[in-house]
């Protein structure tokens, strides 16, 4: 377990510095799909490997599927938590950035559901703009769940491939030291 927890909370760490680094060089906090699609993913699923390995190491041995699968959904679980959290902070006690986000949530929902908005278009507006923080954080519970249960599909299949691949000699100090 504690495998689990430090490398989520690194795993989470380091994308908050990519959303950190993505805030100073485009001047936003609206994801940007580099991140989103290829960085999180790719570190997720790292964390999730080398949290595994790791565990295998400290049980001098292969650990069950299920203990792997748990140490693996704990990266998931942490890192997600910890980028959630600060996301959510951020935004509050920063009201020109809950602004920005608010102004470019507004508009890629125009952009993408203008047609089908018509007849509802200023009562949805008029909603968002009145509740957006409600929105905001309602939002977030869902990405939550969402990432939870695709992270549960994912730790399954890195818990699969690290069963896979175990270590030959569990006795290396050098071992992902």
């Amino acid at each position: 377990m504690q495998h689990g927890i430090k490398w989520g909370l690194l795993i989470g760490g380091a994308i908050i510095l990519a959303k950190l680094l993505q805030l100073l060089l485009f001047q936003t906090h609206v994801a940007q799909p580099i991140l989103g699609c290829c960085i999180a993913p790719l570190a997720y699923t790292a964390g999730m490997y080398i949290a595994i390995k790791k565990r295998q190491y400290d049980a001098q041995g292969p650990v069950t599927m299920g203990q792997a699968f748990f140490t693996a959904w704990l990266v998931v679980l942490i890192g997600t938590a910890l980028v959630m959290a600060y996301t959510t902070l951020t935004l509050v006690l920063s009201p020109t950035m809950l602004e920005q986000i608010k102004n470019e949530t507004l508009n890629q929902i125009n952009q993408s559901f203008s047609q089908f908005l018509e007849d509802v278009q200023p009562d949805f507006e008029d909603y968002i703009e009145n509740n957006f923080l409600g929105f905001f954080l309602l939002s977030q519970v869902f990405s939550f769940v969402f990432y939870a249960i695709i992270g549960a599909l994912g730790a399954l299949i890195v818990a699969a491939f690290a069963q896979q691949s175990t270590t030959e000699n569990y006795n290396d100090d050098d071992f992902l030291a």
